[in-house]
């Protein structure tokens, strides 16, 4: 939802002044995302292969990982035959990487359907935009109702999440263009960011491991998200909360972060089952290593590597994922 709309804008700034360009949009996404991506796989491939005791999960690690490489570990784990709650998914440290995978595939498509939707039909872009959505909203309904573990994966299911922010992206931008004041009605824009924290909230007691999701129970997280970015920078909550330091400081770190986490929670249950007195087993102590971990990834290599302004960097680290993949294949034989 808030890629969806911040790259959204980005796109459609660019196609207007004609300086939208696929291979410059995807060298950025490659210095964007890759940096920390690459220092995670290495971080997974070393200790799996280091330890006797995590052998159990190698294959299906690996296998992940070689999809991940190629944004598709949504279909290796759509091929997978258990769901995702179950004990053997779930101790995958790269289970987390579907939803990085659906989110790449989703700007295959968007990007090429705003240039040809500009380009062809200005007029009618919210319609085009608007009738994917719905399109894709249906789909997930139908797909979930049929069998949940096809529609939790598979990126048509997803895309309407991640769409709703691109024509609320174009919305604003609209408003931008003929000089509309955003901020006009504050009372209304803080009843947006009320709602929107509101029913995130009621979300964590709504849904569980049994909701059908995404589907229609989806609509909880994303619109909420939505009434969140509508209700301006001048709203209370969005001013002077999530605004703040902490919240800004964490949003910055938030990528390396949701890199982190998944392979340390996995790695210290395996190693420090329940009721293990090792501090690598106390799950505070895991969040504390998740952030210093997020902290380092971003200074040393997320960051500058992303501030380098050379096309030529992303040719680089396209390379080393190629070797990562090589090496990954090699130990799995």
């Amino acid at each position: 939802m808030i890629s969806g709309y911040l790259i959204t804008q980005i796109i459609v700034k660019e196609v207007l002044k004609q300086k939208f360009s696929i291979v410059n949009f995807y060298a950025r996404r490659v210095k964007r995302i890759f940096p920390a991506l690459i220092i995670v796989f290495v971080f997974v491939l070393w200790l799996i292969s280091e330890f006797d005791g995590l052998s159990n999960m190698r294959d299906f690690s690996f296998e992940t990982l070689n999809w991940a490489i190629v944004f598709c570990a949504n279909f290796r784990l759509l091929m997978h035959e258990q769901g995702y709650n179950d004990a053997d998914v779930r101790g995958n440290p790269l289970l987390h990487l579907w939803s990085l995978g659906v989110e790449e595939q989703f700007y295959i498509v968007w990007p090429l359907l705003i240039i040809l939707v500009l380009k062809y039909w200005k007029k009618y872009v919210i319609h085009v935009l608007t009738a994917f959505t719905l399109f894709s909203f249906s789909f997930s309904i139908y797909a979930v109702l049929r069998k949940q573990q096809f529609a939790f994966y598979f990126p048509i299911c997803r895309f309407w999440q991640m769409s709703v922010g691109g024509i609320l992206a174009y919305f604003d931008l609209n408003q931008v263009e003929k000089n509309e004041n955003q901020s006009q009605n504050l009372i209304l824009n803080n009843t947006f960011s009320v709602i929107g924290v509101f029913v995130i909230g009621v979300s964590q007691f709504l849904l569980d491991d049994q909701s059908l999701f995404p589907g229609f129970w989806a609509i909880l997280p994303t619109l909420s998200c939505a009434f969140i970015i509508k209700s301006g920078n001048e709203s209370f909550i969005n001013k002077h909360i999530l605004s703040s330091r902490p919240f800004t400081a964490v949003g910055k770190i938030s990528y390396s972060l949701y890199l982190w986490h998944w392979p340390l929670i996995v790695f210290s249950k395996t190693f420090y089952p329940e009721g293990s007195e090792s501090i690598f087993g106390n799950m505070y102590f895991i969040v504390g290593l998740s952030f210093l971990a997020t902290i380092l990834t971003y200074f040393m290599a997320e960051d500058p590597i992303r501030k380098i302004k050379t096309k030529k960097i992303a040719i680089f680290l396209v390379i080393i994922m190629i070797f990562i993949a090589a090496a990954s294949i090699y130990i799995q034989k």
